[in-house]
């Protein structure tokens, strides 16, 4: 196993900066640095080797290419001491069972942040507040969701609607906005695929 570099943390401590989750689409930004989620899903999908082909290169499974993602989490650390394996989950049938994980994490095993884990998706639809999985049912999303690439419907060039350039490919924060309330979607960063993922 190779070297796993400083936690992610990509949920702050519980305080007041969570309160104002919006449901917003983001398409444009103005940051100067890519967000948390985003470095999290491009780095997964790259170590997992998914972005690379060779002339008589055939695509890997579905199973495969899932496999490579999760052989690639063992690097990543959500806090100090807490690996990404312990609380990711790659399809959203099984949700619950990071719900649930996250739900009775101790407080104390996250010394920097808040419980959390990440879900990563295959995702056909996006709308603001939901995104809505190949297989499965639609998923709230508290807050933000970034969405790489998209420009607004007024400018030239956008395809119509918000699923236009699906299949997409989703990394979402799973955690609780306030100390006592649900394990939820806190927000997702929506990457689109070169092609369906099957």
């Amino acid at each position: 196993m190779g070297s796993v570099e400083r936690p992610l943390r990509l949920a702050r401590r519980f305080g007041a900066a969570e309160q104002g989750l919006d449901r917003s689409l983001i398409a444009n930004s103005y940051a100067n640095r890519r967000p948390g989620l985003a470095r999290l899903l491009m780095r997964l999908v790259d170590d997992a080797g998914l972005q690379k082909s060779a002339a008589n290169w055939r695509p890997p499974t579905l199973v495969d290419r899932i496999k490579a993602v999760w052989g690639a989490a063992r690097k990543v650390n959500l806090d100090a001491d807490v690996p990404l394996p312990l609380f990711l989950c790659t399809s959203p049938g099984r949700m619950g069972e990071l719900v649930e994980k996250i739900a009775t994490a101790p407080p104390r095993l996250f010394k920097s942040t808040r419980p959390h884990g990440v879900l990563i998706a295959r995702i056909c639809s996006i709308r603001a507040g939901l995104i809505e999985p190949i297989a499965g049912e639609v998923i709230p999303v508290r807050g933000r969701i970034a969405v790489f690439g998209e420009r607004r419907d007024e400018e030239p060039g956008m395809r119509t609607g918000p699923s236009a350039r699906a299949p997409y490919l989703a990394a979402c924060v799973v955690g609780r906005a306030e100390d006592k309330g649900p394990v939820e979607v806190l927000s997702a960063y929506v990457h689109p695929c070169a092609a369906n993922i099957s």
